[in-house]
């Protein structure tokens, strides 16, 4: 999926007058996703290649929609916007986080496998 076809649609869909604003506002969202949830470390960001796919260009939808919302001062509409994207990135997050997660780096939690000072160090936190 490229930048020019997410930034068509948004605008399509809720015209602006805010042009490559949004172009800028969609690369930092792209690298942010590119280092926070896909932890690539050297991230390189390409209008032609965007971190996510078909799937998810909702993320990157609901953010520009969002940002266009508190560009015009529109607030109410902003903090539904805003609210809208914090469920869909923390979603991708969530899902993404499973979907690397092996069962090698997983603990299991049944007390046998825990020596006892580790279970009470791993209360301790809470």
């Amino acid at each position: 999926m490229t930048a020019s076809y997410i930034l068509e649609k948004v605008n399509a869909i809720r015209p602006n007058p805010y042009g490559s604003y949004l172009g800028d506002y969609l690369k930092s969202l792209d690298m942010r996703i590119r280092t926070d949830i896909l932890k690539e470390v050297s991230p390189v960001y390409s209008e032609n290649s965007l971190a996510l796919g078909e799937n998810d260009f909702a993320v990157y939808e609901l953010f520009l929609f969002s940002v266009i919302d508190l560009l015009n001062g529109e607030y109410g509409r902003f903090e539904n916007s805003k609210s809208a994207f914090d469920a869909a990135y923390s979603a991708l997050a969530s899902r993404y986080a499973e979907s690397t997660d092996s069962p090698e780096d997983m603990p299991d939690d049944s007390p046998d496998t825990y020596p006892e000072s580790h279970t009470e160090r791993r209360f301790k936190i809470w």
